[in-house]
């Protein structure tokens, strides 16, 4: 019995090791992060395209193959979402609105599970714990900014990175949500790709999940319809 249980533990501890540092996937509901303990699996959004001046709105459809997302919009903006092996994820955006057209993204993390045990970045900010009680006014950071990092013991991190635009770190306690939730905009090239990418808080490329096939429509409920919004992609 003990010999057994040796090779379990053995078997874990080569698992852990082993276990990619952060690992993307492209899913019906979002971009799903999945970096080592104690941060876990969070759910960036699919990108949200909309014309200036308009409410940020997430797409109508997704279609996912592979490493490939296909997104339509209420507006008529369809848009391709490739994944590289390098983190970045590069955006193509068709039938555009007229106008200046903004591009947004966001990511929600529960308050409960992230208080007082990770820290968040903006640009080259030293990290600074996410605070256990609420932030008056709301806003950990807010203003121009490239990069947020998440980072915790034990854990890689995960770093989102913009070209440019504007970034917010919102403690939603002020207005009674048990959660945290970054947000980015920036304009939305005319001509020519979009890209951003996800890291590791050192800048390690991510590791892509296995291929997939999925569809807004093998979801049982609309996105996003979820009572917990910490739970929301974006």
């Amino acid at each position: 019995m003990k010999k057994h249980t040796s090779l379990t533990l053995a078997a874990l501890a080569l698992a852990a090791a082993t276990a990619p540092a952060l690992e993307l996937n492209l899913g019906a509901d979002g971009i799903e992060l999945k970096a080592k303990e104690p941060i876990g699996t969070i759910k960036l959004s699919y990108p949200k395209i909309f014309k200036e001046g308009q409410n940020a709105q997430g797409p109508a459809t997704v279609n996912v193959t592979n490493d490939t997302a296909y997104l339509t919009f209420a507006n008529g903006a369809k848009a391709t979402l490739k994944a590289g092996a390098d983190g970045s994820l590069t955006l193509n955006a068709t039938s555009l609105p007229e106008g200046n057209v903004k591009v947004s993204h966001s990511l929600g993390f529960s308050a409960k599970a992230f208080a007082g045990k990770t820290s968040w970045s903006i640009n080259d900010s030293e990290p600074k714990l996410l605070p256990e009680t609420k932030t008056p006014g709301g806003f950990l950071f807010r203003g121009d900014a490239l990069r947020m990092l998440l980072s915790a013991e034990g854990s890689e991190g995960l770093g989102v990175t913009i070209p440019f635009g504007y970034q917010e770190l919102q403690d939603q306690r002020e207005w009674n949500t048990q959660s945290f939730r970054w947000n980015s905009f920036s304009h939305l090239p005319k001509e020519g790709p979009y890209v951003y990418t996800v890291r590791t808080a050192d800048g390690s490329p991510v590791t892509l999940g296995k291929g997939r096939i999925v569809s807004t429509e093998d979801l049982y409920v609309p996105y996003p319809d979820s009572k917990d919004e910490s739970l929301w992609p974006g």
